[in-house]
């Protein structure tokens, strides 16, 4: 599933097509979406989808910015701009830490103890000072 990218996520979100297979979801989620799902159950299950199918997690988080949150501000206007304002600042962290590092992925993928070392090292010496 990691071969998916989440900008096609949210274009089956937006068809109206549900996704059968949400990886950080649990049993009665997933039945859930077999059965058909509200528009809030949507939105939380594409944002778990484009999370857990882009390279990185930043790649997931920025996607979730640019390519759905975006798309919601007809609904909710007033919630738009806390919650992108938010959501920037937690891809600075995440950048200052290393998550958009595709090595350091892939390390989470193929040897969790040294992908969790490595951004254990990026935490120590970042600078997060806001």
């Amino acid at each position: 599933s990691r071969e998916r990218t989440g900008k096609a996520m949210v274009e089956k979100i937006k068809f109206g097509v549900p996704t059968t297979i949400i990886i950080l979801g649990n049993e009665h989620e997933l039945g859930m979406i077999d059965k058909g799902y509200s528009a809030d159950s949507a939105t939380i299950h594409c944002a778990r989808e484009i999370l857990s199918t882009e390279k990185t997690y930043v790649d997931g988080l920025c996607c979730l910015r640019n390519d759905f949150l975006l798309q919601l501000a007809e609904s909710d206007a007033s919630q738009i701009p806390s919650l992108l304002a938010n959501l920037d600042r937690i891809v600075d962290v995440h950048r200052a830490i290393g998550l958009n590092d595709g090595d350091i992925a892939g390390l989470l993928d193929s040897a969790p103890e040294l992908g969790i070392s490595a951004i254990c090292s990026r935490i120590i010496s970042a600078d997060l000072a806001a």
